[in-house]
Formats: structure tokens, sequence, C-alpha cells
């Protein structure tokens, strides 16, 4: 049988596993009759690693033959990282593609134990005191999906025990990923609950304030804001509203109209002179708002912002008028004046 893994990525291999390699990692393999052409590859793979260093255990284990009170097979092949340790770490899928990067370096965080979270994030992640599922929905061709798994892996190693981190290769897994339509990846669900799901690589800080939302029980004591305070009263220039205070807004002002935007947006600059004028000149009867979708996805998926810059008009907290593209001040306040 050929090898996967060629002669300069096997020297590339053992120059890091030597350096950055600390105590043994045990890698266990859970296979069925299901897919053996994936399970082949997994095995293969599995053991060519090991092969560079003898650190890293293999074990095979039949799934009708896996015993764990917190854990269960969904499907196979699977693949689990230092369960033995207590860690939750879990590939669902053959760990091919760009995911075979995600798998190494994994092992290397177990075998030093090491997170490499900064003492704030860590800070934060302490406060988890509940069972989360974190899951990674990802694709073999995707260059951006590791580092949404491996950011789920390192909370499950900083929280060990109490954070199941599951790497989910969409293309294996289509029921689940019909479940959650996983269209772009890497996608993010946090305890399969739709309204956590994010798309994209989140910013570390942000990713994991939301996964206290869903993990700690003290969350709104420790980390919501009193948004409905801090609100403006009567603001003459755009204001930002995120996925914390994006209700609290809708329920203090009467008529809002919401810019979803983002930097990279040119066309987003252009509209952004024209209801900061907007919101100058009609100060009283309209309150603008503005929301980056790339750092507030919750909200924007919820409104099935998709191209931006959408315009959305809110009435007494309905939504009124969906606008999307740049339209010139005359146009936009003909939409939107007959509201006042």
């Amino acid at each position: 049988m050929a090898r996967l893994l060629d002669d300069k990525t096997v020297n590339e291999l053992k120059k890091q596993f030597n350096d950055s390699l600390k105590n043994d990692v045990l890698v266990e393999l859970v296979k069925s009759a299901n897919f053996p052409e994936y399970t082949d590859f997994s095995k293969q793979f599995l053991e060519e690693l090991s092969e560079i260093d003898n650190r890293i255990k293999i074990k095979i284990i039949d799934a009708n033959e896996f015993s764990d009170p917190e854990l269960k097979i969904e499907n196979t092949p699977s693949v689990f990282v230092g369960r033995d340790k207590g860690y939750k770490i879990e590939y669902l899928g053959a760990p091919a593609g760009y995911e075979a990067q995600s798998l190494i370096e994994t092992i290397i965080h177990v075998s030093r134990e090491d997170h490499g979270f900064s003492k704030e994030l860590v800070d934060m992640i302490d406060h988890i005191d509940q069972n989360v599922l974190l899951e990674a929905y990802v694709t073999p061709s995707c260059p951006y999906c590791p580092k949404s798994s491996i950011l789920n892996n390192r909370i499950a190693i900083a929280k060990k025990g109490l954070v199941h981190s599951k790497t989910v290769e969409a293309g294996e897994n289509m029921e689940l990923a019909r479940r959650f339509s996983v269209s772009s990846v890497p996608q993010q669900v946090i305890n399969r609950i739709n309204k956590s799901i994010t798309v994209g690589v989140q910013p570390e800080k942000k990713y994991i304030k939301l996964v206290l939302k869903y993990g700690c029980s003290k969350y709104d004591e420790l980390f919501a804001s009193s948004s409905k305070e801090t609100l403006p009263d009567n603001p003459d220039s755009p204001i930002t509203v995120t996925d914390d205070n994006f209700e609290a807004a809708l329920e203090k002002y009467p008529l809002i109209l919401v810019d979803f935007w983002a930097e990279w947006c040119a066309p987003c600059k252009m509209i952004g002179p024209v209801v900061a004028e907007i919101a100058k000149e009609y100060q009283g009867k309209i309150v603008i708002a503005k929301l980056n979708v790339d750092e507030e996805q919750a909200t924007a998926m919820k409104f099935g912002v998709q191209s931006i810059p959408t315009l959305i008009l809110f009435k007494n907290g309905k939504l009124t008028e969906k606008l999307i593209g740049f339209m010139p001040k005359s146009q936009l306040l003909d939409k939107i004046s007959k509201h006042f």
C-alpha cells in the first residue's frame, strides 16, 4: 500500500515532534463496517504518525466495544485524542486534507497539556461550569477550517472534562450538516442550538464569550451588560449595536434603521456618510444604528443578511423595511420617511 506521507513531510514532522512533543498521547480510532475507505485512510494516517514518533500511541476500537459514560459514537470513523487523560476531543470523519494539520497540532497541544491562551482568556474560560459541546463543521479542502477546529480543541484542553470539542467533516456527516444548514465552512455550533451558529473563523475572545453564554450558569451576572441603560436616549449620530444589546435597542427606540456593514465592504463605506446625515437631520424621529456583520454574526444570520450593506428598518420592534445595497440619500429617505 502506498504511503500517505512522503519523505519530505515525514522529515518535517519528525523535527516538529522532536521539538514539540512532551508526553505520550493516546489517539483512538473507533471503526465499524461503515465507510471502510475513510476508516482505512484514518488508520493508515495515524499509524504513519506513530511510526514517526512512538510517543503517539494508536489504539483501534470497534464501535460496538467503545464504552464511555459521557461520549457516544454517532458515526465512524471517529478519532479521539487524549481521552485517557480526561480530554473530550473528537474528529468525526477522516482527518484528511487540511484537517490532518489540525489533528497534528492538537496532538502536540495535548502532549504538552498546553492550550496556549492568555491569562485573560483563561480567566474567562474558568467560568465554564456546565457541560458544553463545541462543534466545528469543516471540509478537507478548506484552509481556514483548522483554525476553528483547533480553537475548540484548545478550549477543551483549558476546561478538561466539561468541554467536548467535535470536529465534524461535513461531507461524511450529511445528516448533521443538513440539520444545521451548513453551506459555508467553517461553521461553529454550540450545544446543537441553531441560534448559537457562527460562520467563519471567530476572534478568540468573542467566541469564548459566546461559549460562556451556553456553558456558564452565571453568564448574565458576570458578562451581560446593562445594555438598555447604556444606549443613548436621543442620539444625533449612528450608534453601535451588537448581538448583546440588539434586542434592547429595538425595545428602546420606536423607529430604528440598522445598517449591517463590514470594514472591507466598499459600498458600506459609501452609505456610511448618508446614514450619518440622516441621523443628525432627523434626530428625534429615527435612530440610526450600525452592526458589524463580521463581529456580530448571530444577529446578521437571524435576519438573513447575506449581502451588505443591508439596511433594515424596525418600527416598534417589528421589521418594516429591508433594503439591500447602496442608494442615494433621497432614495433612502423616500423609503423610510413614510414611517416617521
